[in-house]
């Protein structure tokens, strides 16, 4: 029986309070047999409408865990420890006397703050940017300079009538220009609205001075910076601003250059430079330019003293199910190398679940640490020493976090795990499995005809009080190339102690599957995965486990899509349906979009600056997109709209909206002003959580 809506309130704010990890270090300074662990997390405030961040240390002593009381860290944008673990580096954001924001550089040790430095008194550049695709905060080896990356500094822009500024301009003031006041400036696209143009910054701790560097070309962004070896010189990487900028946030596969002191530059799309322990290898990851927006990548290894490049971990076209699957790794974490120099421990998404493995950068031998059937998910957060910190969880298990000391080469599997603190109590009503699915002959790919494809069931181990099969809701994931694993998440846990079933679809095309896999799905968008997630519904109710007549589906971004194509091509299947900014017509988003290029990638094109589709391409774009079927679409469709969203823009949504009232279907849309493409501010999030319950609630049997 799904629960009332006062119930469903209850249910939403208890699983709220549950946190989740952001970020995780083994500090560098301990005293003889004690190690400390500082953690930062966040957690839903459904009272004040925010997200709260925390700190959280613990003391381990032998095997004996002390946990320190958490500590708030809302105004922190960065905390970095120094290389010896005897200072710290914290920007900090706080508000003038006229409301506006300000930054401020803190300079830590143990006993005091050092320096605080006003960022915008050094009038050098803009605003430092938070962790993220070109974010840094990194200590010199001699701990003297701090090096991060800022936002150019640009002449303010006055009225060509502001008598001021003309003055200013006529005695030679260089900050002034008249007449750009409304000047449109280029961002880097979706949730990068403040991001134009990048520069890599050094600030100089004695003399409490910050300096631009100058010699990034003005037709790069740089980012993730790392210093050298003994401080001679520093690795980024730039992003190409080519004719126009692309939407750069879940897409790595931009072009882009590896800055190397006497190695040049390498031309592709690479990303997350690191240097390991010894300082003898430059580690980073490597994709071809262009096509889809996440793939399998490349693990590349400069030696230090000669210079050779070579392929560490190469990209995994095709693998057994048992078999490593790729990496499918936005970053590499700070810190991930074991003291040998030669292992590196990562976080993979092996299928539905993610693992922590270990590379042998040397062999390129790939092996898998975690394989316990209780978690479906772990993250890797740091390893020190050869003490690794990481976090699990499952859809029935909230995060906790745990620490294990790396054992000999070949025995990475054998690590034993000692929990930092309690686990959360596990969310004893969830049951949970993944569910292999063959793909029947007449859908296989041409090419990848072996592949099949997964999803993750979550149900309740309670029996319903009325007697029938809980509803089951079908959700497809976006991207299209992203991919669900088995953990903890708000509103899965919600739904299914709402009293429905959650069916997370894993079609053809999901990252973690093999490069093979997301190749079988360019050219076959709207059609192999729309019939991936209706044959995933069809092999539940096969199985006993949903009942025909009580189906329902739901999906974001591409799992709009999705949404929209299988209401549309099954009218009759489907009670209710929610999508969330969806992809509803790839004709009128090629030019709205901050990512035009996706649309040609989808139906198999390849992307060109000068791209401009003719009417075939029109014609095929628009084949491809559930508008299509917008005649035959019968199921009552909720939309949630984010009105700020760049990904996919809001027009597309209110299309459908429009297209389904002219028919006289039923249609509801909710537009939350403060979103972008996720629908994620704490406020939007839960009203959103309970409107699409009440949904399916009006519309089920």
């Amino acid at each position: 029986m799904v629960l009332e809506l006062e119930d469903a309130v209850d249910i939403y704010r208890e699983c709220s309070t549950f946190p989740s990890v952001t970020s995780g270090r083994i500090c560098n300074a301990q005293a003889p047999g004690h190690v400390r662990v500082y953690t930062s997390w966040s957690q839903r405030d459904l009272e004040k409408g925010e997200l709260v961040k925390f700190g959280r240390g613990h003391i381990v002593q032998l095997d004996i865990v002390f946990p320190t009381p958490a500590t708030n860290i809302a105004s922190e944008q960065w905390n970095v420890e120094s290389p010896s673990g005897k200072m710290r580096a914290i920007v900090r954001k706080g508000t003038s006397k006229k409301g506006e924001e300000k930054q401020f550089i803190e300079i830590w040790t143990d006993s005091r703050m050092q320096q605080c430095i006003d960022v915008d008194s050094l009038d050098v550049h803009g605003k430092i940017y938070e962790n993220g695709e070109f974010g840094c905060l990194e200590w010199s080896h001699s701990e003297t300079h701090l090096l991060f990356v800022a936002e150019k500094k640009v002449a303010t822009s006055k009225s060509y009538f502001d008598r001021k500024a003309m003055k200013d301009l006529e005695e030679g003031k260089p900050d002034v220009v008249l007449g750009d006041e409304y000047l449109y400036k280029e961002t880097w696209g979706e949730q990068m609205g403040s991001k134009v143009q990048s520069v890599l910054c050094v600030f100089d701790i004695e003399a409490g001075a910050v300096s631009v560097l100058e010699n990034i070309p003005d037709d790069v962004s740089p980012g993730q910076a790392v210093w050298c070896p003994d401080d001679l010189g520093i690795v980024c990487v730039g992003w190409s601003h080519e004719p126009y900028h692309l939407g750069i946030i879940y897409c790595p596969m931009r072009k882009s250059v590896l800055f190397c002191p006497t190695l040049g530059s390498i031309d592709q799309s690479v990303r997350s430079p690191l240097f390991s322990p010894d300082q003898k290898k430059l580690l980073f990851l490597e994709n071809p330019v262009g096509g889809p927006h996440f793939r399998c990548s490349e693990l590349k290894m400069i030696d230090w003293s000669t210079k050779g490049v070579v392929t560490a971990v190469p990209i995994v076209h095709s693998a057994k199910d048992d078999e490593f699957q790729g990496l499918f790794n936005l970053r590499l974490p700070k810190r991930c190398m074991a003291s040998d120099s030669q292992r590196l421990i990562l976080t993979a998404q092996w299928r539905s679940q993610s693992a922590l493995i270990v590379v042998d950068v040397e062999t390129g031998e790939v092996r898998r640490m975690t394989n316990d059937p209780q978690f479906g998910s772990w993250q890797f957060l740091d390893v020190n020493n050869n003490l690794i910190l990481a976090v699990r969880s499952s859809p029935s298990r909230p995060q906790h976090l745990v620490m294990g000391s790396l054992p000999e080469a070949g025995q990475e599997d054998t690590i034993k795990w000692t929990p930092l603190d309690d686990e959360q109590e596990e969310v004893k009503e969830i049951d949970w499995k993944i569910l292999s699915i063959d793909v029947p002959a007449e859908r296989r790919h041409p090419q990848f005809g072996d592949l099949s494809y997964e999803c993750i069931l979550l149900q309740s181990k309670e029996k319903s009080s009325d007697g029938k099969k809980r509803p089951l809701i079908v959700f497809p994931h976006g991207g299209p190339n992203s991919v669900f694993t088995a953990d903890f998440a708000l509103y899965n846990a919600c739904f299914v102690r709402c009293g429905f079933s959650l069916l997370m679809v894993n079609y053809r095309g999901s990252a973690g599957f093999t490069q093979n896999g997301i190749d079988s799905l360019i050219g076959r968008v709207g059609d192999q995965d729309v019939k991936d997630c209706q044959g995933a519904a069809e092999k539940v109710i096969e199985m006993g486990l949903a009942d025909r007549d009580r189906v329902l589906v739901m999906g974001g971004s591409h799992g709009g899509f999705l949404t929209c194509h299988l209401i549309g091509q099954y009218p009759d299947f489907y009670k209710a349906a929610v999508a969330r900014n969806p992809v509803i017509n790839m004709t009128s988003m090629f030019g709205s979009t901050d990512i035009p290029d996706w649309t040609y990638t989808q139906i198999g094109l390849t992307f060109d600056f000068k791209s401009n589709p003719d009417a075939d391409i029109y014609a095929e774009l628009y084949n491809r997109s559930p508008i299509r079927y917008v005649d035959q679409v019968k199921t009552p469709l909720m939309l949630a709209i984010g009105a700020k969203d760049q990904r996919v823009p809001p027009k597309q949504a209110h299309e459908m909206r429009k297209a389904l009232q002219a028919r006289g279907v039923q249609v509801r849309a909710l537009c939350y002003s403060e979103c972008e493409h996720p629908i994620s501010e704490v406020k939007s999030e839960a009203d959103c959580f309970i409107n699409m319950l009440k949904w399916f609630n009006e519309h089920l049997p």
